[in-house]
């Protein structure tokens, strides 16, 4: 049924309609509503209103508890059904469903938000506001608060206040300066204050110690400060059209959780030494700075997908950019190179990017690169190349290179014996401090591992080892010790205790039997563990006890054979990362909700049939979800409408992902049409993508 709230201009203000019962809610959103005090929406549409049936006349009796609400320069309100118990009130302008329309109009402004007003959602996007006023600190639930599009000059104090704040957006404004109570948000994990005026962060912005998601591009901000570096959960910064020279050795041995940088259109002319630290980077935006040289450091960024360095100063790159194994996209346009190096020619390229350079010719081996789709190569003086060959197909050039190469130079050529490879590695890693051997079908560990200087990394996997020798145990600078692939029995518990320094261990798939139970209290530093693929590793019922891995970030348990979830599991505050796909798992214990800090949660390929309401609870820091090859079949509605994920669609399409976004209109969100199977027509047709918003 549809009521009207508010009436067309020059009838009664909206106070009078006010009935005594206060009516909650939790997600409100404004759109395109200049014309209406902030504080007046809050808490007239805070309060219990009498809705007049428009079909009747007659008054309901039953107060709404609102939910969602969106409201529009023309708008009328009107409730859901009965049937949904009247839960979702929602306000439309022009054009869209309502049965009619009108303006909302307040009769005098409201003097202070009401504390009784249980806010978790605050949308005020694309509107004229002005100014927030000091008691926006009585929503003392707000979790998210979103204020971007408008016209703010800066923001009150009290938004410290605000300890339950989990996502700030007040981008695009007119803000000088963040508050330095700012820092008082202690929950605070997505900021996004872009497009402003800002000239630098607050320095107490490092006090935030959960921040994740940091975007602070197109401002005019020429530092950050050294306090930045204790935000260590930092996995996402943009920094894009700033006027920054330089950034900090101490952020980036700092931000090793970052897998995306962003620092694009600045003033940057040179890198920091230990730039290879930020091993988990996945995409590296520095284009349009004044950079002169790559560290060598580079080839430690291990995870680099997308590398832009285009519109620098490059000269000439590093040989150990050859080492970005899993690089796919490389832009190197309009810089001053004069050659690309022989040992970018193995990378698995799919684009790579040299206009606007200074070559004139090409390495034969490029030729090797059969994974390149595009190659760009307009404005070189190339003279060794015909100009068809340049502008046209990119396979054809390739053909081409591979035709100039001699007898023995291609990729049939002899490979090296494995103990050149051996040497050569040992060689490179005393400068690196990296050593890798992987896929040398090894035997045993060699002797180059404890004799190469202090190794931080070791990377032995896809070997046949079967133990590792008690001479690694002089190994004491180790950090990283991947044995992946390989043909391990036993917990090397000895071994590791003798590592103090290792904080990253991968024994996946290997035979590995059953761990003790205090088989981890060797291992007490460690932040990342990998032990899928060991079906054997945590025995059945008694499993090895996670409380001794206190620090632990990533724990990867695929293919265990696990019945349960672990209890101490759920008690490993700072874990970020879980995957426990391919396992027997019929249920997640309720106590998921403790695991506050978890952005990535893998259980595809389970029994799990129903999904605790708990797990709600980890919006917004929750940023992944899987659930795909499970026969879910409870009626999912009520987990659609209160969590924001990246959503992993069922067995018919298990590579297929699609962005669950926040509520809007109807207040429910659509969740992937195979995973929504049980639902009813009725229910299934009151959720929306965010391809397909309500």
């Amino acid at each position: 049924m549809a009521g009207v709230l508010a009436t067309a201009e020059g009838t009664e203000s909206l106070n009078t309609r006010v009935s005594s019962k206060l009516m909650l809610f939790r997600n409100f959103e404004v759109k395109n509503a200049s014309s209406l005090l902030v504080a007046e929406l809050v808490v007239a549409a805070a309060e219990a209103v009498v809705v007049k049936d428009k079909s009747d006349g007659k008054k309901k009796k039953k107060a709404t508890r609102l939910r969602n609400v969106e409201i529009n320069d023309k708008a009328a309100i009107r409730e859901g059904d009965e049937e949904e118990q009247a839960q979702r009130v929602f306000v439309s302008g022009n054009g869209s469903d309502s049965e009619g329309s009108s303006n909302i109009r307040f009769a005098q402004p409201f003097q202070s938000i009401s504390p009784a007003v249980d806010l978790q959602k605050l949308i005020l996007a694309h509107n004229e506001i002005e100014v927030l006023r000091e008691d926006l600190k009585n929503l003392a639930c707000l979790v998210v608060l979103n204020v971007s599009h408008n016209k703010l000059s800066q923001l009150p104090a009290a938004i410290g206040e605000l300890t339950a704040m989990k996502s700030l957006d007040v981008s695009f404004n007119s803000i000088s300066e963040l508050p330095e109570q700012i820092s008082s948000a202690t929950s605070l994990v997505k900021l996004d204050c872009s497009s402003n005026r800002l000239k630098e962060l607050p320095e107490s912005l490092g006090r935030c110690l959960d921040l994740s998601d940091l975007k602070a591009s197109n401002n005019q901000i020429s530092s950050l400060h050294e306090d930045m570096a204790n935000c260590s959960k930092l996995s996402k910064l943009d920094v894009e059209g700033n006027k920054l020279t330089a950034l900090s050795e101490r952020q980036i041995a700092s931000w090793t959780m970052l897998t995306e940088l962003n620092a694009s259109k600045n003033m940057l002319v040179d890198l920091p030494q230990n730039i290879g630290s930020l091993s988990r980077l996945i995409r590296l935006d520095l284009h349009q700075n004044k950079i002169s040289s790559i560290p060598p450091s580079i080839g430690g960024c291990s995870s680099l997908v997308e590398f832009y360095l285009g519109m620098n100063s490059l000269s000439t790159l590093p040989a150990e950019i050859g080492d970005l194994s899993r690089l796919g996209t490389l832009d190197l346009r309009s810089n001053q190179l004069k050659e690309y190096p022989v040992g970018g020619c193995k990378l698995k390229l799919s684009y790579l990017d040299l206009s606007n350079n200074s070559l004139t010719g090409l390495h034969p081996e490029l030729g090797n690169m059969t994974t390149l789709k595009k190659l760009v190569l307009v404005g070189n003086p190339l003279r060794t190349l015909r100009s068809t060959l340049v502008n046209g197909p990119t396979a054809a050039l390739l053909k081409y290179l591979r035709s100039r190469l001699s007898n023995g130079e291609e990729t049939s050529a002899s490979t090296p014996s494995k103990e050149n490879v051996i040497a050569s590695a040992a060689r490179m890693s005393i400068s690196t401090k990296e050593l890798s051997l992987e896929g040398l079908n090894l035997t045993a560990v060699p002797s180059q591992v404890w004799e190469s200087g202090e190794i931080t990394k070791v990377n032995l996997s896809k070997n046949s080892i079967e133990e590792l020798p008690a001479q690694l145990s002089s190994s004491a600078s180790l950090q990283t010790l991947i044995l992946s692939r390989n043909k391990i029995k036993d917990w090397p518990g000895e071994i590791l205790k003798s590592l103090p320094a290792l904080v990253c261990l991968k024994l996946d798939n290997n035979l590995l039997k059953q761990i003790s139970l205090d088989g981890f209290q060797t291992v007490s530093g460690l932040q990342i563990l990998d032990l899928s693929g060991n079906p054997a590793s945590l025995g059945t019922g008694v499993h090895p006890k996670f409380s001794f891995l206190p620090q632990l970030q990533e724990l990867y348990l695929s293919r265990v054979q696990l019945s349960e979830v672990p209890e101490d599991i759920l008690n490993l505050s700072n874990l970020l990362i879980l995957d426990l796909s391919q396992n027997l798992l019929q249920s997640i214990p309720k106590d998921i909700k403790k695991m506050t800090s978890l952005k990535h949660l893998d259980i595809s390929n389970n029994n799990i049939s129903s999904l605790p309401p708990e797990l709600g609870l980890l919006e917004p820091t929750l940023e992944v979800l899987r659930l795909d090859g499970n026969p879910l079949r409870r009626d999912l509605a009520f987990f659609w409408q209160h969590v924001q994920l990246s959503y992993v669609a069922s067995d018919s399409q298990p590579q297929t992902r699609q962005q669950i976004t926040e509520c809007k209109g109807r207040g429910l969100m659509k969740a992937p049409k195979d995973s929504a199977n049980s639902l009813s027509p009725r229910q299934r047709g009151s959720i929306a993508t965010k391809d397909e918003e309500a």
